[in-house]
Protein backbone atom coordinates (compact mmCIF):
# COMPACT_ATOMS: atom_id res chain seq x y z
CA UNK A 1 0.00 0.00 0.00
CA UNK A 2 1.42 3.13 -1.32
CA UNK A 3 0.92 6.27 1.39
CA UNK A 4 1.16 9.84 -0.27
CA UNK A 5 3.38 12.51 2.09
CA UNK A 6 1.37 15.46 3.34
CA UNK A 7 2.57 18.69 1.56
CA UNK A 8 5.30 20.76 3.68
CA UNK A 9 4.39 24.05 4.75
CA UNK A 10 6.57 25.91 2.45
CA UNK A 11 4.77 23.95 -0.82
CA UNK A 12 1.32 24.77 1.30
CA UNK A 13 1.92 28.60 0.92
CA UNK A 14 3.32 28.27 -2.89
CA UNK A 15 0.33 26.18 -3.76
CA UNK A 16 -1.94 28.48 -2.31
CA UNK A 17 -0.89 31.45 -4.02
CA UNK A 18 -1.65 30.69 -7.39
CA UNK A 19 -4.98 28.17 -6.34
CA UNK A 20 -7.83 29.31 -8.49
CA UNK A 21 -9.67 32.03 -6.50
CA UNK A 22 -12.70 30.10 -5.51
CA UNK A 23 -10.91 26.73 -4.88
CA UNK A 24 -8.80 28.34 -2.75
CA UNK A 25 -11.79 29.96 -1.01
CA UNK A 26 -13.50 26.67 -0.78
CA UNK A 27 -9.87 24.89 0.54
CA UNK A 28 -9.82 27.39 3.45
CA UNK A 29 -13.70 27.16 4.53
CA UNK A 30 -13.13 23.23 4.79
CA UNK A 31 -9.27 23.04 6.47
CA UNK A 32 -9.25 25.53 9.26
CA UNK A 33 -5.28 24.39 9.48
CA UNK A 34 -4.22 26.43 6.28
CA UNK A 35 -6.19 30.00 6.96
CA UNK A 36 -3.80 31.60 8.55
CA UNK A 37 -1.40 30.84 5.63
CA UNK A 38 -4.40 31.85 3.04
CA UNK A 39 -4.63 35.01 4.74
CA UNK A 40 -0.55 35.74 4.39
CA UNK A 41 -0.90 36.03 0.73
CA UNK A 42 -2.58 38.36 -1.83
CA UNK A 43 -5.95 37.49 -3.30
CA UNK A 44 -5.08 37.93 -7.15
CA UNK A 45 -7.67 37.76 -9.73
CA UNK A 46 -7.77 38.83 -13.10
CA UNK A 47 -11.52 40.00 -12.90
CA UNK A 48 -13.38 41.30 -10.02
CA UNK A 49 -16.87 43.00 -10.40
CA UNK A 50 -19.48 43.94 -7.27
CA UNK A 51 -23.53 43.83 -8.24
CA UNK A 52 -26.45 44.55 -6.28
CA UNK A 53 -27.13 40.11 -5.93
CA UNK A 54 -23.59 38.89 -6.99
CA UNK A 55 -19.93 38.53 -6.50
CA UNK A 56 -18.00 37.59 -9.88
CA UNK A 57 -14.27 36.53 -9.33
CA UNK A 58 -12.65 35.85 -12.71
CA UNK A 59 -14.97 33.61 -14.42
CA UNK A 60 -16.97 32.14 -11.06
CA UNK A 61 -19.86 34.17 -10.00
CA UNK A 62 -21.39 34.13 -6.82
CA UNK A 63 -25.43 35.01 -7.50
CA UNK A 64 -28.14 35.21 -4.59
CA UNK A 65 -31.75 35.37 -5.40
CA UNK A 66 -34.79 34.86 -3.26
CA UNK A 67 -36.37 30.98 -4.62
CA UNK A 68 -40.22 30.76 -3.26
CA UNK A 69 -41.09 27.28 -2.40
CA UNK A 70 -44.75 27.07 -3.73
CA UNK A 71 -46.74 24.74 -6.32
CA UNK A 72 -44.42 26.94 -9.24
CA UNK A 73 -41.75 27.55 -7.63
CA UNK A 74 -39.93 30.92 -8.00
CA UNK A 75 -36.61 32.74 -8.68
CA UNK A 76 -36.92 36.49 -7.70
CA UNK A 77 -33.96 38.85 -8.06
CA UNK A 78 -35.55 41.38 -5.46
CA UNK A 79 -36.40 40.96 -1.89
CA UNK A 80 -40.22 40.51 -0.73
CA UNK A 81 -42.28 41.79 2.16
CA UNK A 82 -44.42 39.54 4.50
CA UNK A 83 -46.84 38.99 2.00
CA UNK A 84 -44.53 37.78 -0.45
CA UNK A 85 -44.69 40.99 -2.70
CA UNK A 86 -42.06 42.91 -3.76
CA UNK A 87 -40.43 44.91 -0.93
CA UNK A 88 -41.45 48.52 -2.41
CA UNK A 89 -40.69 49.86 1.25
CA UNK A 90 -37.34 48.63 2.00
CA UNK A 91 -35.18 51.99 3.70
CA UNK A 92 -31.96 51.65 4.33
CA UNK A 93 -29.64 53.54 6.46
CA UNK A 94 -25.60 53.35 5.84
CA UNK A 95 -23.95 51.63 8.66
CA UNK A 96 -20.51 53.04 10.11
CA UNK A 97 -18.55 50.07 8.71
CA UNK A 98 -19.84 50.58 5.35
CA UNK A 99 -19.64 52.07 2.01
CA UNK A 100 -23.41 52.33 0.88
CA UNK A 101 -24.55 52.87 -2.83
CA UNK A 102 -28.78 52.98 -3.65
CA UNK A 103 -28.97 53.08 -6.94
CA UNK A 104 -32.64 51.74 -7.03
CA UNK A 105 -35.10 53.17 -9.63
CA UNK A 106 -38.37 53.86 -7.72
CA UNK A 107 -40.26 53.47 -11.42
CA UNK A 108 -38.84 50.28 -12.33
CA UNK A 109 -39.84 48.67 -8.51
CA UNK A 110 -43.52 48.71 -10.21
CA UNK A 111 -45.06 46.19 -12.45
CA UNK A 112 -47.88 48.15 -13.75
CA UNK A 113 -49.65 47.77 -10.90
CA UNK A 114 -49.47 43.81 -10.68
CA UNK A 115 -47.82 41.42 -7.98
CA UNK A 116 -45.03 39.69 -9.60
CA UNK A 117 -45.35 36.88 -7.08
CA UNK A 118 -47.96 34.29 -7.22
CA UNK A 119 -51.17 35.22 -4.69
CA UNK A 120 -50.26 32.44 -2.74
CA UNK A 121 -46.68 33.46 -1.66
CA UNK A 122 -47.39 34.58 1.65
CA UNK A 123 -48.55 31.28 2.79
CA UNK A 124 -45.18 28.91 1.22
CA UNK A 125 -41.48 29.20 2.19
CA UNK A 126 -39.41 31.30 1.49
CA UNK A 127 -35.71 30.88 1.40
CA UNK A 128 -32.44 32.97 0.30
CA UNK A 129 -30.33 31.13 -2.95
CA UNK A 130 -26.49 31.07 -3.42
CA UNK A 131 -25.65 30.01 -7.06
CA UNK A 132 -22.21 29.18 -8.20
CA UNK A 133 -22.32 27.45 -11.34
CA UNK A 134 -24.13 24.19 -10.73
CA UNK A 135 -24.20 24.64 -7.35
CA UNK A 136 -27.55 25.82 -5.66
CA UNK A 137 -27.94 26.05 -1.90
CA UNK A 138 -30.53 27.75 -0.02
CA UNK A 139 -31.07 29.29 3.53
CA UNK A 140 -34.10 30.77 5.77
CA UNK A 141 -34.67 33.93 4.31
CA UNK A 142 -33.86 35.78 7.56
CA UNK A 143 -31.67 38.63 6.20
CA UNK A 144 -32.48 41.10 2.99
CA UNK A 145 -30.67 40.18 0.11
CA UNK A 146 -27.78 43.35 0.90
CA UNK A 147 -27.30 42.37 3.80
CA UNK A 148 -26.49 38.44 2.28
CA UNK A 149 -24.42 40.10 -0.09
CA UNK A 150 -22.52 42.53 2.94
CA UNK A 151 -21.68 38.77 4.29
CA UNK A 152 -20.61 37.10 1.38
CA UNK A 153 -18.43 39.69 0.36
CA UNK A 154 -16.77 40.02 3.64
CA UNK A 155 -16.27 35.86 3.87
CA UNK A 156 -14.68 36.29 0.68
CA UNK A 157 -12.86 39.13 0.46
CA UNK A 158 -12.16 40.63 3.52
CA UNK A 159 -9.27 39.91 5.73
CA UNK A 160 -6.69 39.13 2.99
CA UNK A 161 -3.19 40.71 3.07
CA UNK A 162 -4.28 42.38 -0.44
CA UNK A 163 -6.41 42.11 -3.19
CA UNK A 164 -5.11 42.92 -6.46
CA UNK A 165 -7.57 42.83 -9.31
CA UNK A 166 -6.59 43.10 -13.21
CA UNK A 167 -9.48 44.97 -13.62
CA UNK A 168 -12.81 46.01 -11.25
CA UNK A 169 -15.99 46.19 -12.38
CA UNK A 170 -18.63 48.44 -10.22
CA UNK A 171 -22.53 48.32 -11.06
CA UNK A 172 -25.22 50.53 -9.79
CA UNK A 173 -28.50 49.33 -10.05
CA UNK A 174 -29.75 48.42 -6.51
CA UNK A 175 -28.76 48.38 -2.73
CA UNK A 176 -25.03 47.52 -2.57
CA UNK A 177 -23.38 47.44 0.91
CA UNK A 178 -19.33 46.93 0.86
CA UNK A 179 -17.51 46.53 3.68
CA UNK A 180 -15.30 49.43 4.83
CA UNK A 181 -12.06 47.58 5.14
CA UNK A 182 -12.23 46.51 1.58
CA UNK A 183 -9.33 48.22 -0.05
CA UNK A 184 -8.59 46.89 -4.08
CA UNK A 185 -5.63 47.24 -5.70
CA UNK A 186 -6.60 47.38 -9.63
CA UNK A 187 -4.84 49.51 -12.73
CA UNK A 188 -8.54 48.76 -15.17
CA UNK A 189 -11.81 50.32 -13.73
CA UNK A 190 -15.12 50.19 -15.59
CA UNK A 191 -18.28 51.44 -13.96
CA UNK A 192 -21.99 50.45 -15.06
CA UNK A 193 -25.38 51.37 -13.97
CA UNK A 194 -28.06 54.62 -13.94
CA UNK A 195 -25.95 56.13 -11.49
CA UNK A 196 -22.55 56.78 -12.06
CA UNK A 197 -22.21 59.53 -9.96
CA UNK A 198 -22.53 57.25 -6.92
CA UNK A 199 -20.05 55.52 -8.27
CA UNK A 200 -16.83 57.89 -8.91
CA UNK A 201 -17.77 59.28 -5.15
CA UNK A 202 -17.39 56.00 -3.67
CA UNK A 203 -14.62 54.67 -5.93
CA UNK A 204 -11.53 56.75 -3.77
CA UNK A 205 -12.57 54.53 -0.73
CA UNK A 206 -12.49 51.12 -2.64
CA UNK A 207 -8.80 51.51 -4.08
CA UNK A 208 -5.66 50.90 -3.22
CA UNK A 209 -3.79 52.90 -6.20
CA UNK A 210 -0.33 53.70 -3.85
CA UNK A 211 -1.28 57.33 -5.81
CA UNK A 212 -0.41 56.10 -9.42
CA UNK A 213 -3.18 56.86 -12.13
CA UNK A 214 -5.42 54.14 -13.58
CA UNK A 215 -4.19 52.83 -16.95
CA UNK A 216 -7.89 52.75 -18.02
CA UNK A 217 -11.45 54.15 -17.16
CA UNK A 218 -14.69 52.28 -18.83
CA UNK A 219 -17.67 53.73 -18.91
CA UNK A 220 -20.81 51.66 -19.40
CA UNK A 221 -23.70 53.84 -19.82
CA UNK A 222 -25.46 55.87 -22.80
CA UNK A 223 -25.20 59.11 -20.94
CA UNK A 224 -21.93 61.07 -19.75
CA UNK A 225 -22.26 64.45 -18.66
CA UNK A 226 -19.45 66.98 -17.84
CA UNK A 227 -19.42 66.07 -14.19
CA UNK A 228 -18.44 62.91 -14.30
CA UNK A 229 -15.77 63.34 -16.65
CA UNK A 230 -14.41 65.83 -14.05
CA UNK A 231 -13.16 63.16 -11.02
CA UNK A 232 -9.74 63.23 -10.19
CA UNK A 233 -9.70 59.60 -11.33
CA UNK A 234 -10.86 60.00 -14.53
CA UNK A 235 -8.82 62.87 -15.53
CA UNK A 236 -5.82 61.31 -14.68
CA UNK A 237 -6.59 57.91 -15.93
CA UNK A 238 -3.93 56.58 -18.79
CA UNK A 239 -6.82 56.24 -21.48
CA UNK A 240 -11.03 56.87 -21.29
CA UNK A 241 -13.34 54.49 -23.37
CA UNK A 242 -16.66 54.78 -23.68
CA UNK A 243 -19.36 51.91 -24.01
CA UNK A 244 -22.52 53.27 -26.22
CA UNK A 245 -21.84 56.31 -24.69
CA UNK A 246 -23.07 60.03 -26.32
CA UNK A 247 -21.38 62.89 -24.51
CA UNK A 248 -23.28 65.78 -24.31
CA UNK A 249 -20.34 68.22 -25.15
CA UNK A 250 -17.45 66.66 -26.89
CA UNK A 251 -15.91 70.49 -26.01
CA UNK A 252 -15.84 69.28 -22.53
CA UNK A 253 -13.53 65.92 -22.93
CA UNK A 254 -10.07 66.99 -23.03
CA UNK A 255 -8.55 63.79 -22.26
CA UNK A 256 -5.49 62.65 -24.73
CA UNK A 257 -6.41 58.76 -25.15
CA UNK A 258 -9.83 58.00 -25.67
CA UNK A 259 -11.34 54.83 -27.24
CA UNK A 260 -15.19 54.37 -28.01
CA UNK A 261 -17.13 51.24 -28.66
CA UNK A 262 -20.63 50.49 -30.46
CA UNK A 263 -20.91 54.95 -32.15
CA UNK A 264 -22.23 55.71 -35.45
CA UNK A 265 -21.31 57.61 -38.07
CA UNK A 266 -22.59 61.21 -37.19
CA UNK A 267 -20.92 60.73 -33.54
CA UNK A 268 -17.27 60.28 -35.35
CA UNK A 269 -18.08 63.27 -38.12
CA UNK A 270 -18.94 65.35 -35.20
CA UNK A 271 -15.61 64.47 -33.26
CA UNK A 272 -13.40 65.23 -36.55
CA UNK A 273 -15.40 68.27 -37.29
CA UNK A 274 -14.81 69.02 -33.44
CA UNK A 275 -11.27 68.78 -33.75
CA UNK A 276 -10.76 70.70 -37.09
CA UNK A 277 -12.74 73.79 -35.43
CA UNK A 278 -11.07 73.62 -32.07
CA UNK A 279 -8.28 71.60 -32.00
CA UNK A 280 -6.52 69.13 -29.81
CA UNK A 281 -3.05 68.87 -27.54
CA UNK A 282 -0.56 67.14 -29.63
CA UNK A 283 -0.80 63.55 -28.87
CA UNK A 284 -4.53 63.60 -28.49
CA UNK A 285 -5.50 60.10 -29.98
CA UNK A 286 -9.03 58.94 -29.81
CA UNK A 287 -10.38 55.42 -31.67
CA UNK A 288 -13.62 54.16 -32.96
CA UNK A 289 -14.40 50.59 -32.91
CA UNK A 290 -16.19 48.57 -35.75
CA UNK A 291 -16.61 51.14 -38.19
CA UNK A 292 -17.27 50.22 -42.17
CA UNK A 293 -14.48 51.75 -43.61
CA UNK A 294 -16.05 52.83 -46.71
CA UNK A 295 -18.72 54.61 -44.79
CA UNK A 296 -16.33 56.98 -43.18
CA UNK A 297 -14.15 57.88 -46.02
CA UNK A 298 -16.99 58.51 -47.92
CA UNK A 299 -18.44 60.83 -45.46
CA UNK A 300 -15.09 62.63 -45.02
CA UNK A 301 -15.01 63.42 -48.94
CA UNK A 302 -17.86 65.88 -48.16
CA UNK A 303 -15.89 67.37 -45.64
CA UNK A 304 -15.58 71.31 -46.89
CA UNK A 305 -12.15 71.17 -45.37
CA UNK A 306 -9.32 70.47 -48.02
CA UNK A 307 -6.70 67.57 -47.67
CA UNK A 308 -2.90 68.29 -47.04
CA UNK A 309 -2.38 64.61 -47.70
CA UNK A 310 -4.34 61.76 -49.18
CA UNK A 311 -3.42 57.65 -48.87
CA UNK A 312 -4.68 54.42 -49.03
CA UNK A 313 -6.90 54.67 -46.00
CA UNK A 314 -5.45 57.86 -44.38
CA UNK A 315 -6.60 61.65 -44.54
CA UNK A 316 -4.65 64.02 -43.34
CA UNK A 317 -5.88 67.69 -42.46
CA UNK A 318 -3.98 70.42 -42.28
CA UNK A 319 -4.63 72.73 -39.40
CA UNK A 320 -2.69 75.93 -38.34
CA UNK A 321 -0.75 76.45 -35.21
CA UNK A 322 1.87 73.48 -37.09
CA UNK A 323 -1.09 71.23 -36.56
CA UNK A 324 -2.02 67.52 -38.75
CA UNK A 325 -5.64 65.88 -38.14
CA UNK A 326 -5.00 62.07 -39.47
CA UNK A 327 -7.23 60.04 -39.69
CA UNK A 328 -6.73 56.56 -40.65
CA UNK A 329 -8.14 52.95 -40.87
CA UNK A 330 -6.75 49.72 -39.72
CA UNK A 331 -8.13 46.84 -41.84
CA UNK A 332 -7.48 44.22 -39.57
CA UNK A 333 -8.75 45.57 -36.50
CA UNK A 334 -11.62 47.43 -37.85
CA UNK A 335 -10.48 50.80 -35.86
CA UNK A 336 -10.58 54.43 -36.98
CA UNK A 337 -7.71 56.64 -35.15
CA UNK A 338 -8.20 60.20 -35.10
CA UNK A 339 -4.63 61.81 -34.26
CA UNK A 340 -3.70 65.41 -33.69
CA UNK A 341 0.11 65.34 -34.33
CA UNK A 342 3.18 68.00 -35.21
CA UNK A 343 3.33 68.91 -38.87
CA UNK A 344 6.49 67.61 -40.69
CA UNK A 345 9.13 69.38 -41.67
CA UNK A 346 11.23 68.33 -44.65
CA UNK A 347 14.39 70.40 -45.98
Amino acid sequence: MVFSKPLSYPNVEILIRFLDPSLRFRLSRQCPSIRSCEKKHPFILKFLALNKHSITLNATSYQLAIFQDSDIPLELPFDVDVRGSRDMNLVVEKRREEILIDGRFHRFHRFNGQNPVSPGAAQCNQFIQLTVGSYIERMMYSRKLHDALFYMIKKLLVGKLSIKAHKFCLRSSGILRIPQSLKIQTKHVQLEGPHIEQLLKVLPFLLDTGGTPLSSFTFSETLVTTEKLDFDIVRTAGILIFQWSTLINLFDLRHRRVYFKRVGLEFILQVIRNFLEHGRDFDTHYSFEGINEQAIFKALELQTRVYKEIRHNCVTFYKENFMDIVVSYNVNTCILDVKVQRQEFFV
